[in-house]
């Protein structure tokens, strides 16, 4: 793998700042002394700052619209953290504010609304990472998708067949429920999604036993080399030729699981088609590396000294 390209269909422009929380129609100033940050989002925007850090190629497809979409095209180009392909939309790009509780840290987020990705700007799009990408490379197709249309995913799949892509899938809703219908080389999502979209037939009671049996259920019927479902905390499955096994990941205090899904699911397209590790030994790389973010306020807290001590370990 050359290049990881990551599409994302669902730009964000995020503050993070730290209030001394008010009841319900008071205002509230953040706290000076608080942690506060400014960072711009969206899950394949944050796989291909993860992937980045582990030493991939990448370059991000993102649909910018209207002032705040020009601020983010803008941030990013100065962070310089991979290639870019803008199509800018109209609209204005959704803004987030993560309220950081200065009792508890306790994190609440506030999300604006959706701007919806017109068929003109999927396609031209797909066209650039069409001219851009070689064989052998992957593209990933990262959370949520507004404005998605089901021929999308025909789309997306006759591009990946076309210039021999490996296409991998971190996504849910409609998306996820057209894609698994695709031929794909990773399908990774998390227990929630694998009940509302792929076995939504199966009532989740929160057991172990359940969790095994959706999943069992939801591969069958999807079309990944490699299916990975993650459980916050708890084991994650996985079945890659045909065999299905866990990880648990390492025991850590939490802080925020912001992001986690997205570096995991970055490492797990690193390991397996960059270095080509074993599918077993990718997943508890992936897993490890998950869990430590999750002990951080940032999303992004690791050194790449210590990425790169997880992921040989």
């Amino acid at each position: 793998m050359r290049t990881l390209f990551t599409l994302t269909g669902n730009l964000l422009a995020e503050t993070t700042a730290t209030f001394d929380m008010p009841r319900e129609g008071a205002t509230a100033r953040a706290r000076a002394d608080g942690f506060s940050r400014f960072q711009v989002g969206g899950k394949g925007v944050n796989v291909s700052k993860a992937a980045r850090l582990m030493g991939a190629g990448t370059c991000a497809a993102i649909f910018p619209a209207g002032f705040t979409g020009q601020r983010c095209a803008k941030h990013l180009e100065n962070e310089n953290f991979c290639e870019l392909i803008c199509v800018k939309i109209i609209g204005e790009t959704r803004e987030g504010l993560v309220c950081v509780n200065s009792e508890n840290g306790a994190e609440t987020t506030f999300l604006g609304a959706d701007v919806p990705v017109p068929e003109a700007a999927f396609r031209e799009a797909l066209a650039q990472v069409h001219q851009r990408a070689a064989p052998g490379d992957a593209l990933a197709i990262c959370g949520s998708f507004p404005g998605w249309k089901p021929f999308f995913a025909e789309e997306i799949s006759h591009l990946c067949k076309e210039k021999k892509l490996r296409l991998c899938i971190d996504t849910y809703g409609a998306p996820l429920k057209d894609l698994s219908k695709e031929k794909s080389a990773l399908l990774k999502i998390n227990r929630r999604e694998l009940f509302s979209a792929l076995a939504d037939e199966i009532s989740d009671d929160g057991r172990p036993e359940t969790f095994e049996s959706a999943f069992e259920h939801a591969r069958k019927n999807c079309r990944a080399k490699i299916f990975a479902a993650s459980d916050g905390a708890g084991p994650a499955l996985f079945n890659a030729g045909g065999e299905t096994f866990s990880v648990t990941p390492p025991a850590i205090r939490e802080v925020s699981a912001t992001g986690s899904g997205d570096i995991m699911f970055a490492c797990l397209i690193c390991e397996l088609f960059g270095k080509n590790t074993p599918p077993k030994t990718a997943a508890r790389r992936a897993c490890a590396l998950a869990a430590k973010a999750a002990g951080y306020r940032e999303i992004f807290p690791p050194s790449q000294e210590e990425i790169l001590r997880i992921t040989n370990e």
